[in-house]
């Protein structure tokens, strides 16, 4: 499985799911300027968590790179 970015909700808020790998571009997801970040190529959003979801559980999902707390993700 993958990390997909739903293309048909390419929006703030667009949903973000496991899918089978397929090697599209809303599967691929990159750094940039080797960031914290984590950057859909098909959207060109950002991983981001719902800030009134942060809990176990929470909503996790694409929106604008904005450099907030929300979109750091570590490794």
């Amino acid at each position: 499985m993958c990390l997909d970015a739903n293309p048909n909700t390419n929006y703030n808020g667009g949903t973000v799911y496991l899918w089978k790998c397929n090697g599209g571009n809303q599967q691929k997801w990159i750094y940039p300027n080797n960031g914290s970040s984590i950057q859909n190529v098909h959207s060109g959003r950002c991983l981001d968590v719902n800030p009134n979801t942060n809990y176990n559980g929470g909503t996790v999902y694409q929106w604008s790179c904005n450099g907030s707390p929300q979109q750091a993700w570590y490794f």
